[in-house]
């Protein structure tokens, strides 16, 4: 697992494509640091699983939400590929006894939002609204299984 990659170049990228190492990125914190953006989309682009994390508490709340707005639009991401990055590939990069995609035999962790709340009444597309307009406060219920 490698983390942020804000200064990594193409070769950079295809060594770590070719190792399939996944690599986890928190645009939030290194925008507020000053580091350096991590190139996301030429990641995606050479093959790399692309997680994200919120990184530093003292700068930023620990908040996906807030990522996933942050990255969807600040980055030429497609918001399903922001959502991807955000959740099933977080999952994948916290290891084999993690959840992951909701199919038989895997363990379930789901969040059920408030599509009537005022960020998410009235979406038309339910990936772009979550990733663009959802907030903490719009989970009802989180279940475990």
């Amino acid at each position: 697992l490698l983390i942020h990659l804000t200064q990594a170049t193409k070769k950079d990228l295809d060594e770590v494509a070719q190792t399939e190492v996944p690599v986890v990125v928190c645009p939030r914190s290194n925008f507020v640091t000053g580091v350096g953006m991590a190139p996301i989309a030429e990641m995606l682009e050479a093959g790399i699983r692309v997680a994200a994390g919120t990184d530093n508490v003292m700068l930023n709340s620990v908040n996906m939400f807030a990522e996933m707005e942050f990255m969807s639009k600040v980055f030429s991401i497609e918001d399903r590929q922001v959502f991807k990055i955000c959740t099933l590939n977080g999952s994948f990069v916290m290891g084999p006894d993690s959840t992951g995609s909701i199919e038989k035999g895997n363990k379930a962790n789901l969040m059920v939002l408030n599509g009537s709340s005022n960020n998410l009444a009235g979406i038309k597309d339910p990936i772009s609204g979550i990733t663009k307009r959802a907030r903490p406060d719009d989970i009802l219920a989180v279940l475990h299984s």
